[in-house]
C-alpha cells in the first residue's frame, strides 16, 4: 500500500508539472512515502530484509536526483540528499564505521556533481550541514573501533569532504561569472566558508586525540594557509578573498587562544 500510494503521488505530480507548486508537493510526498514505507517495512514490520531495504533506499535517492535534474527542481535534490544521508540511520547496512562514512561521502559526491551543474544553494547548504553531522556521528560513535589504518581512512574522508566544500562554491561562482550563464547572488555559498575548516579540524583533533598544543598549532597553520590564499591568489574573486582572509584570522585567533589557555593550565 505504501509503494502504491508513493507511486500514485509521484506519477500524478509528474503529469502536473505545469502546476509547479502542486506538482512538487505531490512528487515530494511520493518520495517521502517511499522512504517511510521502506523504513517501516524493515524496522517495524520486519517483512523486508536489510539487503533489500538498503538498495531500495539508495534507488529512491538516485531517483530523486534524476527527477531534480529532469525537471530542474532543487527541492527533489534536497529530498534525495537528506534521505540518502540518513539512510544509514534508518537502515544500518553495515557495522563497519568506514563503510558508513564512505557511503556518506558518496552521497556528498552526488550532491556536489548536481551543484556543479545547477548551483542550487539549498542543496549545498543541506549537504554541508547534514553531511558533516553524519560524519561526526559515525566517527564519534565508532571511535573506539578505529585502529591506525582505519583512522587514516577516516581522516582521508574528512580531508576530502573539507576540500570539496572549500573548492566547489568559489569554483561555481567563478565559472558562472566567466560564462555569464546565470546571475549569482551576493554571498552565494560563502556562508559555509567559515564553518568548514572549523568543523574539519575539530573532527581531526577528536579523531586523533590531539593535545591542546598540537590542536592550536594546526589551527594556526591552517589559518596562515587561508590568509596566504586570500593575499596571494590574485585570480580569487574579491568577496572570496575577504571571506578566506576572515576565516584565516578566526583560525589563527582560535589557535592562539587554545595555545595560551593550555600554557596557563597547571
Amino acid at each position: 500500500m505504501g509503494f502504491l500510494m508513493g507511486t500514485m503521488l509521484l506519477g500524478r505530480g509528474w503529469r502536473l508539472q505545469r502546476r509547479a507548486v502542486f506538482s512538487q508537493f505531490l512528487q515530494g510526498g511520493g518520495l517521502a512515502t517511499y522512504y517511510l514505507t521502506i523504513f517501516t517495512a524493515y524496522q517495524f514490520l520486519t517483512v523486508m530484509p536489510r539487503d533489500v531495504a538498503f538498495p531500495l533506499m539508495v534507488a529512491v535517492t538516485v531517483g530523486a536526483f534524476f527527477i531534480s535534474l529532469r525537471q530542474n527542481r532543487a527541492i527533489f535534490a534536497v529530498i534525495g540528499v537528506v534521505g540518502g544521508l540518513v539512510t544509514p540511520l534508518l537502515v544500518p547496512f553495515s557495522i563497519n564505521p568506514l563503510a558508513r562514512t564512505g557511503y556518506v561521502f558518496l552521497i556528498l559526491l552526488g550532491s556536489w556533481a548536481i551543484y556543479g551543474v545547477k548551483g542550487w544553494r539549498s542543496l549545498l547548504l543541506s549537504s554541508f550541514w547534514l553531511g558533516w553531522l553524519m560524519l561526526i556521528m559515525f566517527i564519534g560513535a565508532y571511535l573506539h573501533q578505529l585502529d591506525q589504518f582505519r583512522a587514516l581512512q577516516a581522516q582521508a574522508i574528512l580531508a576530502l569532504t573539507w576540500l570539496g566544500f572549500t573548492v566547489l562554491p568559489p569554483w561555481y561562482e567563478w565559472r558562472s561569472h566567466s560564462q555569464q550563464t546565470s546571475p549569482v547572488p551576493a554571498g552565494y555559498g560563502q556562508t559555509i566558508a567559515l564553518f568548514n575548516p572549523l568543523i574539519a579540524l575539530g573532527c581531526s583533533a577528536f579523531l586523533w586525540g590531539w593535545s591542546a598544543t598540537v590542536t592550536a598549532r594546526v589551527f594556526i597553520v591552517f589559518g596562515g594557509l587561508y590568509l596566504g590564499t586570500s593575499l596571494l591568489w590574485r585570480r580569487l574573486a574579491q568577496p572570496w578573498r575577504w571571506v578566506y582572509g576572515l576565516t584565516g584570522l578566526v583560525l589563527v585567533a582560535f589557535g592562539l587562544v587554545v595555545l595560551f589557555s593550555s600554557h596557563r593550565l597547571p
